[in-house]
């Protein structure tokens, strides 16, 4: 059985604002750091055997603090990477507030995708092929994977086995972990979006 540790990257200025994106330059705040620290801490329990990471950041910040804890250097990895949002990439929430497009998109992930942009179909491909070759690396281990809210929410309804279109009908905050357990008898669960209670 492998385990996955799923952590969403701490919190940063942009958030609730701007469509970040994969904008590379978005760092850790106060908050999104005081965040990693607990993570850390909670992640530190578990007999962790590598850390792998969005190549963003935010999730390479998060990761470190992570690490270092845990004497385990970070991975960067592609396929963790933020969903590519296209022409939406930049810009403020209440400016897409209005757009039909926006309102179709997150109500209907299954068949839309942002414009010039990435389908959640696609990122959950991308998941699979990274899930499944970590677990022909690591069949017994405990894997720290270091991603985003909508990256962590296509793994979770993946292997929950209920559609796109339910993505909204639960939270992954920032500094947040949720853990799945996968093996020869199916995805299990374990958790979704743990935090630190106050921050």
């Amino acid at each position: 059985m492998t385990t996955f540790l799923l952590v969403r990257h701490g919190a940063h200025d942009l958030l609730g604002k701007t469509l970040a994106g994969r904008a590379q330059e978005v760092h850790l705040n106060s908050l999104g750091e005081r965040q990693s620290h607990w993570l850390a801490e909670r992640i530190n329990s578990y007999p962790v055997n590598a850390i792998y990471s969005s190549p963003l950041t935010r999730c390479i910040e998060t990761a470190s603090l992570i690490a270092r804890r845990m004497n385990l250097p970070v991975e960067p990895v592609e396929s963790a990477s933020e969903i590519d949002f296209g022409e939406w990439s930049g810009r403020d929430f209440q400016d897409l507030a209005p757009l039909p497009e926006w309102q179709r998109y997150n109500g209907l992930r299954s068949l839309t995708a942002p414009p010039h942009g990435e389908s959640m179909v696609a990122v959950q491909g991308r998941l699979f092929s990274l899930f499944t070759g970590l677990c022909r690396q690591f069949p017994n281990g405990y894997i720290t994977l270091v991603s985003h809210a909508d990256v962590i929410k296509a793994a979770l309804v993946y292997f929950l086995g209920v559609p796109l279109d339910f993505h909204r009908r639960f939270e992954i905050s920032p500094g947040s972990l949720s853990i799945i357990a996968l093996d020869q008898s199916g995805p299990r669960v374990l958790s979704m979006n743990e935090t630190v209670h106050g921050m």
